[in-house]
């Protein structure tokens, strides 16, 4: 096992119970989520582990309410934050607007295609 932030982990646990699963963030996406789980990480103490062990000792104590409640606190302050002031690239922007539409042109071209065809078929009768 190599060395890693036990704190990380759990932080990256309790936000997918405590706000994703919840519906909880205004955003769920990749980036917002690692923005969170950065900005909560800045305002915790960080515990490193490299073995089992010492992972299985940490995450004993956050079944204390206090590491608990602590990690929640950070999370809830980062979330608003992001959600103020989400980070999304301008790519992840333009997607979706090009995405919507998109969506607008097709149903715009079906439905004159679908007029098209009945003044055809007018035309014939």
């Amino acid at each position: 096992m190599t060395v890693h932030n036990v704190t990380e982990m759990l932080v990256r646990e309790l936000l997918q119970d405590f706000f994703v699963k919840t519906n909880r963030l205004p955003c769920a996406c990749e980036h917002c989520q690692d923005d969170i789980v950065a900005l909560a990480l800045n305002g915790l103490p960080t515990r490193y582990a490299s073995s089992d062990i010492g992972e299985a000792y940490y995450k004993t104590q956050v079944l204390s309410s206090q590491v608990q409640s602590d990690i929640i606190r950070e999370l809830t302050l980062a979330a608003g934050i992001v959600a103020k002031r989400p980070h999304h690239d301008a790519s992840h922007e333009e997607q979706a607007a090009a995405t919507e539409e998109a969506a607008a042109v097709t149903t715009e071209v079906a439905a004159a295609e679908a007029s098209t065809k009945g003044d055809f078929a007018k035309d014939e009768s």
